[in-house]
Parts: structure tokens; sequence; C-alpha cells
């Protein structure tokens, strides 16, 4: 029996998802049948399909109820067809099991055609339609549109359910680097139903139990309750962002979680220095033109800083270099951030204005502690810098105004403090490759003892406490990589702590703090940029003769 043979129509209703089929009599039937023809309504409940209701038109109270997927079970048949006989005679049952057996055949493909052709409206409306497949033969699984992420139901039913009221696609997988170790990281934009869009990031290893959709979107965002869901929104999203790009994989990039120096393959063909603004790898436009001398030569495929924090400048760095990772800097060390080292007369200007701050103190404390900071840029070192002095003779002064050599925007807030755990200082200082940490404020009390013994041995030795992960395997120790330079009034303790420090010692009046002092000079260069332009030329001198 085909549909033609039953001469039947129906409709389909997307809202309520319910299908109405209307089922004439056959012509065999029609003179012992009490009614002409037969209506039939089919909703979904849960994942089955079930026939609600059997009526003539003038009947509203449901006759009898059937899965009719479970045809093939005798009791369930039997009870369908028992009640359709009690209510119209053996006659009508007869001939309407004949209809349930092709229902149970041939509903699902309509149904599904009648989706599609219901949810393809959307995109001639110029709305937001995107079929999603997993490519294994088996059709439609998701539908991306205004409303969010839907599912193909591909067993009995075949309807679109929805699964969650926003979509959202990867948009890069970045795998960040801090030297040591490595994790994934997904950059997720997030489109809610009411339009507005979210740049996220999602770890890898939280992806898939999507427990970061409230923390992250908000209370406007929702998964639909139900087995399962969470992961099919998962997978959704993972196929939608193959689709967004052009049905290939997602962008993969490095980024790196830390500043100085760093060679890899997947960066560049030379040593660049990383900090936040990206990376030097030699001067940017020493010509003074619109085309460095790297691209103009060919000389490196590395074509310069990626810096952006001089606006001149940003459109050249972004058209000569390809560098497709990036360096994240998060919280206080985001602001360890270089002008593009330029060659020109503004450069030079810096460098000859940098050497105001040897005049700020006394020499034996002011050049070899400036001369430490430009060690510090080299490479890696051991040996550790402390200021000391009574209360109000300038030490934090002087520290900060060194510190200034890594970003214009530092300040009190981006140095440390003894009374943190010697932990969050060691992680501190990882990332801080080949620069200065400030480590402030040293009191000689036990605890600073402690810390301060941990962090100078662990500079010196280059080796820091070993941890291991929830599987019991090793992961390494992070140890300080760049220079810690402390102040305190009083000295941290020991012989062996002492062989691994250069003191320093600051008096009442070292330091003029009067107004338009030298010191306000300083200060100034620091605020406005110079001494870290005048730093990053070094830097940039330093990556050129490395080549």
């Amino acid at each position: 029996m085909n549909s033609e043979e039953l001469n039947l129509t129906w409709t389909w209703d997307a809202a309520t998802q319910e299908a109405v089929y209307y089922v004439p009599v056959p012509p065999d039937y029609i003179e012992q049948d009490p009614a002409d023809w037969y209506t039939v309504r089919v909703k979904p409940k849960g994942d089955v399909l079930m026939l609600v209701e059997v009526w003539q038109m003038e009947t509203e109270d449901p006759l009898a109820t059937i899965d009719p997927f479970d045809w093939e079970k005798s009791s369930k048949r039997d009870d369908l067809c028992a009640a359709v006989a009690d209510a119209f005679g053996q006659h009508t049952a007869t001939w309407f099991m004949q209809f349930i057996y092709w229902l149970s055949k041939n509903h699902h493909q309509k149904i599904v055609f009648s989706v599609r052709e219901d949810t393809e409206k959307l995109a001639d409306m110029g709305m937001l339609f995107t079929e999603l497949s997993a490519g294994d033969g088996g059709g439609v699984d998701y539908v991306v549109t205004e409303e969010g992420f839907s599912r193909m139901k591909t067993d009995s039913y075949g309807s679109l359910v929805a699964l969650a009221n926003f979509s959202a696609h990867v948009v890069r997988d970045v795998i960040e680097d801090d030297g040591l170790e490595e994790r994934r990281v997904f950059e997720v934009e997030a489109r809610l139903r009411n339009g507005r869009r979210r740049r996220l990031e999602v770890s890898a290893e939280g992806f898939d139990s999507m427990g970061w959709v409230a923390p992250k979107l908000g209370v406007e965002a929702a998964i639909e309750p139900g087995m399962g869901n969470r992961d099919h929104v998962a997978r959704a999203i993972r196929l939608y962002s193959q689709h967004r790009a052009g049905g290939g994989a997602v962008p993969e990039a490095r980024s790196y979680l830390h500043t100085g120096w760093r060679t890899s393959a997947d960066m560049v063909d030379e040593a660049a220095y990383l900090h936040a603004g990206g990376l030097i790898t030699g001067f940017v436009d020493p010509d003074g033109g619109t085309v460095c001398r790297y691209c103009k030569t060919g000389e490196s495929r590395a074509a310069h800083s990626k810096a952006d924090s001089l606006a001149e400048n940003d459109d050249l760095c972004r058209l000569c270099h390809d560098f497709q990772g990036g360096v994240i800097l998060r919280g206080k060390l985001a602001r360890r951030r270089f002008p593009a080292p330029v060659l020109n007369g503004e450069l030079i200007g810096a460098v000859r204005e940098s050497f105001v701050v040897w005049r700020v103190a006394p020499d034996e404390v002011v050049i070899p502690a400036d001369a430490m900071i430009k060690r510090a840029v080299i490479s890696d070192v051991r040996e550790s810098v402390h200021i000391t002095g009574p209360s109000g003779s300038g030490k934090t002064t002087l520290g900060l105004i060194l510190q200034s050599y890594f970003g214009r925007d530092l300040s009190e807030g981006d140095t440390g403090s003894f009374e943190s755990t010697a932990n969050s200082l060691e992680g501190e200082t990882f990332l801080l490759k080949d620069q200065m940490f400030l480590l402030d404020d040293y009191l000689g009390t036990p605890r600073h003892q402690r810390v301060a013994d941990r962090m100078y041995r662990a500079a010196a030795n280059k080796s820091a406490r070993n941890r291991m992960a929830s599987d019991g395997t090793l992961k390494g120790d992070k140890p300080p990589r760049g220079l810690i330079l402390s102040t305190g009034e009083d000295l941290p303790g020991g012989y062996s702590l002492g062989a691994r420090i250069l003191f320093l010692r600051l008096r009442h009046g070292n330091i003029d703090f009067s107004n338009g002092s030298v010191l306000s000079v300083a200060q100034e260069a620091g605020r406005a940029g110079n001494l870290a332009r005048a730093m990053a030329g070094f830097v940039a001198w330093l990556a050129t003769g490395s080549r």
C-alpha cells in the first residue's frame, strides 16, 4: 500500500511538531464504514513517535494510542486493533491496520522532508540557516539558525529538536606555551539569540563539559535540559567551526605566555624577543621608508617586530610580518610592552635621554644597577640585586625608574611583595624571562627571610620546587628566568645567600626629591616611554647581532 493507493492528505505544524493525516476510507469498505474518512494526529512525546488520537470528525476523545514503530510487537498491534474494532467494527480495523503499517514505514521520511522545507525558508528570508553534517553519509546532524543550535533527529520522528539558544564556533585553536608546558585554549565566538556576539577563551580540557556556558556567556545562554544535549552542543560547535573554516581544519596558532628570547621553528627562523606587544627580531624601517629593509632585501623571513604600540608603524608591522601566533601576557604582565624599535632620530634621542638615570643616585649604586638591568635582557642571569637603605632614601623610587625600561605604563602595582607566597613569585618570575622583576620592601622578618632564601637560591641555581601532575608524572620546575631586583631596609641573611646577591646601599640625601630635580626628569622619561624605547633599541640591536 502506498500513499497514492491510500489517497491520503496531510498537514505539518512546525510550531507544535504535529502531523495530521486525513485518511479516506478505501472504496472496498465505503459501504460498511460509518465515516467517509478519518483524522489521525501524530505528536512527538520524548524520543518516540506516538499515535495519540484516532477518531471520527465528531469524536474528540482519543480512542487508542500506539507507537507505530512498535508495530512488530504483537501486543501493541493487537491492543490498537481491538480498540478500533470496538469503536468502528472489525471491517474498519482490517483496513486501518494497513494504514498504521504504512505510517510506521513512511512517516519519518515525510517529516524530515517537511522540516527541511520549513527551515530552508529561513535561508530564503536572509536569516541564519546552516546545516551541519558529520560527513558519514547520515545526512544532516545539526542546524544553526537565529535561535541557536538544533538537532535533526534521525531516529523515529525525524524532527528538529532545540539544543541551545545560542550558536558558537571556534575561531582559533591556540597552543599556549610558557616555555616548559603547553596547553590548548579554544578562542570561541558565540552568538546569542538576541544577536549579540561574545568572544571568549575556553580551555580544551573543559570544553566538552560545557560548564563554561553560564560563566562566559551569562544567564541568557542556555542548553536545553535532556540527556546527552551537552554532548550534542559540543559536537555541533565542532562541526560549525569546521564549516566556518571553509570545511577544513580550524586555524591553529601558538601563543607564548612569557617574555624574553625564544627560538622556535613555529615562530621565526632566528631568535626573537617576546613582549606584550609581540616580538622583536631587529629594527623596524631603518631606512625611514615604507618598507623595512628585510622585506626590501629578502634577508629574513621574520620581517621585523610585531610590536603595535607605535601607531604610525602599525600597518607596516602587520603588512610585513606573517607571524601567526601571538604573545599573551595576562594581568599586570600585559603592561610589559616595548615601542616598535624604529632606527631613527627618535630612538637615538631616547637612548641619549636614558642616561639621565645615571644622575639620579651615586655612581656606585645606579651604574651597577643600570648595567645589571641591561645584562638581564642579554641572556640568563643568575645574580640578583638588592638595594638597601633607610626609609625615605629612595630605594623603591629608584627601582620603579629602572622598571620603566620594560614598559611606560609600569607602576607600583607591577612590583612583587615579600608578603606574597614563594610559589606565586616563582610563577611570575618564571614568565618574566630576560626582564627585571622588582621585589619590594624586605623587612628581615622570618617570613621575608624564607621567601628571600627560596627566590634568590632558585634564581642562582636555575631550579625550583619540582611539581607532580595528578597522574603522578613530573611536570618540571619553574625557576626565575630574569633578574630579581629587591629593595629593603635590611639585608637578607646567610653567607651562602649573600654570595648570590649584588648589594647596593643608598643613604639619606643620595637622591634629590625636590621639584625639577634630575629625579623628576628621569621619572618623566619613564612615563613618556623613552626608557622603554631605548631598551627596545638595545634588544633590536642584540637581535640583529644574533644573526
